[in-house]
């Protein structure tokens, strides 16, 4: 199965998911499912989704996605990088009213420090 072996990947404590590129429905939630695979495999619980390849994905797909990281079932925080300014913007803003450990950043190395920080009560 090509899918997860080149876009999903275990590094530096974080599961890292990339290769978003032409995703729909279909290969969006196939994605999502072998995140949390990598997750119960690996116990590594923060994932980054790097999205500079594809800042903007159909609508149908950002729905996804965003179920996903509202759910917060598998993971304890999610950095996404890659997002427009309204859509990072607009990410940040929802995560901090529910309480939940997503972000967004512009910068790589800023999300990934981000998500291998220690948790705040």
């Amino acid at each position: 199965m090509a899918l997860g072996v080149d876009q999903i990947e275990v590094v530096r404590g974080c599961v890292r998911v990339r290769g978003l590129a032409g995703c729909d429905a279909r290969r969006a939630r196939a994605l999502l499912m072998a995140v949390d695979q990598a997750i119960a495999r690996s116990g590594v619980r923060r994932v980054l989704l790097d999205r500079r390849d594809t800042p903007e994905l159909a609508e149908e797909v950002e729905a996804i996605f965003r179920h996903w990281a509202e759910s917060a079932r598998l993971f304890e925080r999610v950095g996404v990088v890659g997002l427009g300014n309204m859509e990072r913007i607009g990410t940040n803003m929802r995560s901090l009213a529910r309480k939940l450990e997503v972000r967004a950043f512009d910068d790589f190395d800023e999300a990934e420090s981000w998500l291998v920080r220690p948790l705040t009560a």
